[in-house]
């Protein structure tokens, strides 16, 4: 039984990781979709540069929102006296 909490608390890691880039990709979606539609997309190199310059940036939000969020859970998890011995080599 003592490997089932480090399991719940990967799983639901693992589940708002997805969520996060989820959120990113529907973003990211809706925004193509939306500059297709007003003839933006697809016309000339200086007109779709700031597209996928927007798009990388959505990419990267998702990536640092994702590192914050699992730093977050790496603190919490440390504080539980449980966990301190297995998280040592993540650093100090």
């Amino acid at each position: 039984m003592a490997f089932l909490l480090p399991l719940v608390v990967g799983a639901c890691v693992i589940a708002t990781t997805i969520i996060i880039h989820g959120l990113a990709l529907n973003g990211t979606v809706m925004f193509v979709r939306r500059e297709r539609m007003l003839g933006r997309a697809g016309k000339r190199f200086w007109v779709d540069l700031p597209i996928v310059v927007l798009v990388i940036s959505f990419a990267l939000a998702a990536h640092l929102v994702e590192n914050g969020h699992m730093g977050g859970f790496v603190h919490a998890l440390r504080r539980i006296s449980g966990f301190r011995h297995r998280l040592l080599p993540l650093g100090r």
